[in-house]
C-alpha cells in the first residue's frame, strides 16, 4: 500500500494514514476515489522513512514523502489514523535497544504531530497508541466490575510504545476468587485477554443477557439491533473517548442495566455497510472543514 496522490502540494484533502496490510484503510480510500473525493492513502511505512520531516509543536509542520508528496497544515483537511504501531524500517535491522529507542522517538514525534493537527485527526491520539484510547481501565473497572459484582474480572495488556499490539505482558485479575496473574504473554489463552497497544478491558456478557457487537462510525451505529438505551451508552462511550470510529461489545446484566466490554478504536471495516459509512464520515467532515 502507498500514497496513490501525484507528487506535490495536494488540494485540502483526506489522508487515510494506515498500515500496510490494512485492507479495510484501502477500501474505505478506494470508496472515497470512486466519489471524486480528493483522497491520499498514507502507508505508516511512507512516513517514517520520509525524506524531510520539518515539525514544530507550536507552529508549522511540512512533511515530503518520498514520491514526493507534501503533507502540510494547509493541505490536510481530515486524517484518518490507522496506525497500529511504530516500527521505523531502517531501524529493524538494528540490535534491540536502538531499534526500542527509535520506536519510542518517532511515536514520540507521530503523536506531536497528530496533536498538532487536532480536530482534524480522526481518532484522536492517545498516549498508549496513535489511533485512539481503548478504555480507561480504573473507570470502566469500577463501573463494570466493582459496582456490579461482575463475576467477569478483566485483563489488560502493556501499553509499552513500543510494542507491537499485544505483545505486553497480560495481567488478569478475578474479584471473586482473589487469584492475581501477572507475566502472562498475550495469546496464552487468558480468557478476554486485550489484543490492542493502550489500556483496556473485557467483560465477557452474563450467560443469561442479551448481547450486542456493534460498531460506531460517527452518528451511525451499524451491528445487532441494540434497544434505544444501548444505542445511547454506545455513542456516549465512543463520544467520551475521543474517537469517531470504534467497534463496542454491548450486554444486558442479570439486572437489567448495560454494561459493555472492548471498546476498540480498531473496527475491521470489513463490511460493505461499514466502508461506506466510514467514507460518508470522512467526506462529511471533510466539506465542513473547507466549508
Amino acid at each position: 500500500m502507498g500514497s496513490e496522490q501525484a507528487a506535490g502540494t495536494m488540494r485540502r484533502s483526506i489522508v487515510v494514514l494506515a498500515d500496510p496490510d490494512d485492507r479495510g484503510a484501502l477500501l474505505v480510500a478506494r470508496s472515497l476515489r470512486l466519489r471524486g473525493a480528493p483522497v491520499a492513502l498514507v502507508a505508516t511505512d511512507q512516513l517514517l522513512l520520509a525524506p524531510v520531516w520539518e515539525h514544530d509543536p507550536l507552529g508549522a509542520s511540512r512533511v515530503v514523502l518520498g514520491n514526493g508528496l507534501e503533507l502540510t497544515d494547509s493541505s490536510i483537511g481530515v486524517l484518518f489514523c490507522r496506525a497500529r504501531g511504530v516500527d521505523p524500517p531502517q531501524f529493524r535491522g538494528a540490535v534491540e535497544s536502538d531499534r526500542r529507542y527509535a520506536q519510542e522517538e518517532f511515536f514520540a514525534l507521530l503523536m506531536s504531530w497528530l496533536a498538532r493537527l487536532g480536530e482534524r485527526v480522526l481518532n484522536r491520539p492517545h498516549p498508549g497508541n496513535l489511533h485512539g484510547t481503548q478504555c480507561s481501565l480504573v473507570e470502566d473497572l469500577l463501573s463494570s466490575a466493582w459496582s456490579r459484582g461482575s463475576p467477569h474480572g478483566f485483563a489488560a495488556a502493556s501499553h509499552a510504545r513500543h510494542l507491537p499490539p499485544g505483545a505486553g505482558p497480560v495481567r488478569e485479575y478475578r474479584p471473586w476468587g482473589g487469584r492475581f496473574d501477572a507475566g502472562q504473554p498475550a495469546g496464552s489463552g487468558v480468557p478476554g485477554s486485550v489484543v490492542a497497544g493502550g489500556p483496556g478491558m473485557r467483560l465477557p456478557p452474563l450467560p443469561d443477557g442479551r448481547h450486542w457487537n456493534v460498531t460506531v462510525i460517527g452518528d451511525r451505529l451499524l451491528g445487532g439491533q441494540p434497544p434505544a438505551a444501548a444505542r445511547s451508552l454506545a455513542f456516549r462511550l465512543v463520544r467520551d473517548r475521543g474517537l469517531s470510529f470504534a467497534a463496542i461489545e454491548l450486554f444486558q446484566l442479570a439486572d437489567g442495566g448495560l454494561g459493555h466490554g472492548m471498546i476498540d478504536p480498531f473496527p475491521a471495516l470489513d463490511h460493505a455497510g461499514e466502508i461506506e459509512a466510514a467514507a460518508d464520515h470522512l467526506a462529511l467532515v471533510l466539506s465542513r472543514c473547507v466549508a
